[in-house]
């Protein structure tokens, strides 16, 4: 089937909607959307279920030809009739979130026109999908986590959203499983594997992905993404990391930075690192042998962004014995238009960190 480029834009909107309330809240919670029975992933155990309850617009439809290798992406639900169609969705009052909304055209309607249309979010943040030619609005998955722990993303404040622009897990190769088991990311994330040929590419030589629990450190990082890491050569190298943001414009981005030693050096039992953000020093930490239980997390909030790109260096302190290193990195700008486009699939997930002060009515709207 021939590539479709999506964008995605994330908008925020002042007036508080009506909607519909409930006498229960689901921590976690995925919908399969258009699909007629429930079902369970076998790799993350995972229950997905009908949106009947959740909404009463729409049609169901099963993607008959589709590569989607993600089951609940071969249904969708359209919604030809009506300039606004929502899900109702039960939400804890002051808690935070991950919601992530996932979109297959499939060309669904046979006419190889993939739509655009708005995702808006309680009327105070929507998504624009946006490709060629303006058709009927459709959506195939929601899922979303309700965040626990004061210091899950701790710099985030009230009344805010993040919208993710990378999550990355270094070191990692294509073989390293997008989505992890509920039991090793109880956040539900989706860490994207890269290698980068310039820097070490530390791995623990056998399968981490059964290793079924999280960390306690900042964010509950798993360990499956924890035995990966890039490592410079040398003390005297650094680790030059360039982001690129869909948005070119000003904008105020938050960095997470994830870090773990698993590789045992003789008579060392740690080493320190400096994060620069643009040439700026930003924070020093001490990365401790991971065996003794220790796995620093380092969130940087906020970082001004002006043209679109910022650099990200990682240095060893003088003195240090040993090369600088970097397990995991997550991006995200706060409340700001963003575009997205699909590479190398006809379909996206666009994932926003959110605070919700309301049960969260979700809906899709014609253009």
């Amino acid at each position: 089937m021939e590539i479709w480029s999506i964008n995605v834009m994330v908008l925020v909107f002042v007036a508080l909607p009506s909607f519909q309330a409930y006498a229960y809240t689901k921590n976690t919670l995925n919908i399969d959307c258009g699909a007629t029975t429930q079902s369970e992933d076998n790799t993350t155990y995972l229950r997905w279920e009908t949106d009947d309850e959740y909404t009463k617009t729409g049609n169901n439809e099963f993607l008959v030809f589709t590569n989607a290798s993600f089951y609940p992406m071969k249904t969708l639900r359209s919604f030809p009739i009506g300039d606004k169609n929502c899900y109702n969705l039960p939400f804890e009052p002051q808690a935070k979130y991950i919601l992530r909304a996932g979109f297959y055209y499939g060309n669904h309607d046979n006419l190889l026109k993939p739509p655009t249309f708005v995702l808006e979010v309680d009327r105070k943040l929507s998504v624009t999908v946006t490709t060629s030619l303006d058709h009927v609005p459709f959506i195939s998955t929601i899922e979303s986590q309700q965040l626990y722990g004061k210091d899950t993303y701790k710099l985030m404040q009230n009344h805010t959203a993040l919208y993710l622009e990378k999550r990355i897990n270094y070191g990692a190769n294509e073989t390293f499983p997008e989505r992890l088991s509920i039991d090793a990311d109880e956040f539900n994330r989706i860490w994207k594997p890269e290698e980068i040929p310039s820097y070490r590419s530390l791995t623990p030589g056998f399968d981490v992905t059964i290793t079924g629990w999280a960390t306690h450190s900042e964010n509950y990082p798993p360990f499956a993404v924890l035995w990966y890491a890039i490592e410079a050569y040398n003390s005297s190298e650094s680790i030059f990391l360039p982001v690129t943001f869909q948005e070119k414009k000003s904008q105020a981005a938050y960095f997470v930075f994830y870090f773990a030693s698993f590789v045992y050096y003789p008579n060392i039992t740690s080493r320190t690192v400096s994060i620069y953000i643009d040439g700026e020093e930003k924070v020093l930490t001490e990365i401790p042998d991971a065996y003794k239980g220790i796995f620093p997390v380092v969130s940087i909030y906020p970082v001004n962004t002006t043209n679109g790109t910022v650099n990200v260096t990682i240095s060893a302190v003088e003195g240090s014995p040993l090369p600088p290193l970097l397990c995991a990195m997550e991006v995200f700008t706060t409340m700001s238009e963003v575009v997205s486009k699909a590479s190398d699939h006809d379909y996206i997930n666009f994932s926003l960190v959110l605070v919700f002060f309301l049960v969260l009515s979700l809906s899709l709207s014609g253009l």
